[in-house]
């Protein structure tokens, strides 16, 4: 063998090294190196979820908090009857109060449960009188029943006036309304 094909072969033998041992090497390092930067992120990811830990359960306490605040504004239905009464008494007494006639009042629906400890049903309320006075009544129920919940409303012109003044048109609101409850504690059972 002449010393051009020694050194031919060699420089083979060396690319052959680099194809089959070299570059498979290269691979594998580029490789776990990516899994290592995975795992630092990972890592990262991890030391910051430990770092708002603190933070985390002191949101998650202010949330039950919240909710806990949220419930007792909801009133306790241990009799479904009884409260719809006091609840059609209520309206009642806010529609008289403002010069307005309750004009109907439905339950749509029986009590569904949204959650393990509430439960809403739908009424449909009709009201007629001067337009002031309904807004004033509507006022007053948004503020002394927050667990009625406004779903949809309708004002139309009424054909019937009272009183003779023409100043404060009348008017009809039909008012489509949620009302939430809670059912009573377990505690005892």
């Amino acid at each position: 063998m002449t010393k051009s094909q020694q050194n031919l072969l060699l420089i083979a033998g060396v690319l052959a090294a680099i194809q089959f041992m070299i570059v498979p090497l290269m691979e594998y390092q580029d490789q776990e190196h990516t899994e290592l930067r995975l795992l630092e992120q990972r890592l990262s990811r991890s030391e910051q979820l430990l770092e708002n830990q603190q933070k985390v359960a002191e949101l998650a306490e202010q949330v039950k908090s919240n909710e806990a605040q949220l419930l007792e504004a909801i009133p306790v239905a241990t009799d479904r009857t009884v409260f719809r009464i006091d609840l059609q008494s209520e309206i009642q007494r806010v529609a008289r109060e403002h010069s307005l006639r309750l004009e109907e009042f439905n339950w749509l629906t029986e009590s569904q449960a949204v959650s393990d400890t509430v439960q809403v049903q739908r009424a449909k309320i009709r009201l007629s009188g001067a337009v002031s006075q309904l807004a004033e009544a509507h006022l007053v129920m948004t503020q002394q029943l927050p667990s009625i919940r406004y779903v949809d409303f309708s004002l139309r012109k009424s054909n019937n006036r009272r009183g003779g003044r023409s100043s404060d048109p009348q008017m009809q609101i039909e008012l489509l309304l949620e009302i939430a409850t809670r059912r009573p504690s377990q505690e005892g059972s």
